[in-house]
């Protein structure tokens, strides 16, 4: 519980600094090794090798692709509550009840050796939201979407609704 003038601890949460710190302080060290393994006094030291210089700027390309990939990201910050959740992504910065959730998908999405779930998000109204991973929470003992999904089908019996069609009445003869 929070105590009055405190915001509620989030029950799930997705930020992507932290992948986006970690990429771009290797990339930053990458760089800062290939330049000073074609600054002059390193080339004077040995005459330049071409597959050294080419696998170099090769890598450095790579990775800096990999760093804007960063920068493409929509969601930056994600914060699920018991009544609402948050979202900060790129022209967004706003609250949503749970109610104004449209659909909710989780993806297995397998590149190279890894497998990453990726994690779907439909409000009315809006682009989806989509993020790398499935939170679990193990007070509730449940992820992020086996949650999300329980609280779209509780609205639905709220409301009265289903998404069941009305059974069929047999004509009595």
């Amino acid at each position: 519980m929070a105590r009055p003038g405190e915001h509620p601890s989030p029950l799930f949460s997705f930020t992507a600094y932290s992948a986006f710190a970690g990429l771009s302080v290797g990339v930053a060290l990458l760089l800062i090794w290939s330049v000073w393994v074609f600054s002059p006094s390193a080339l004077s030291l040995r005459p330049p090798d071409a597959l050294l210089t080419v696998s170099v700027l090769l890598f450095d390309l790579v990775l800096l692709g990999l760093g804007s990939v960063g920068l493409l990201l929509r969601v930056w910050n994600m914060r699920f509550f018991e009544e609402a959740f948050t979202v900060r992504a790129r022209g967004v910065s706003a609250s949503f009840a749970y109610t104004q959730l449209k659909d909710v998908h989780l993806y297995i999405v397998s590149s190279g050796l890894q497998r990453r779930q990726v994690l779907r998000i439909q409000v009315l109204d809006e682009e989806p939201f989509t993020i790398t991973g499935n939170p679990r929470n193990k007070v509730l003992n449940t992820d992020l979407h086996s949650w999300l999904r329980n609280k779209m089908e509780g609205d639905e019996s709220a409301r009265g609704t289903s998404e069941a069609p009305p059974k069929a009445t047999q004509p009595t003869s």
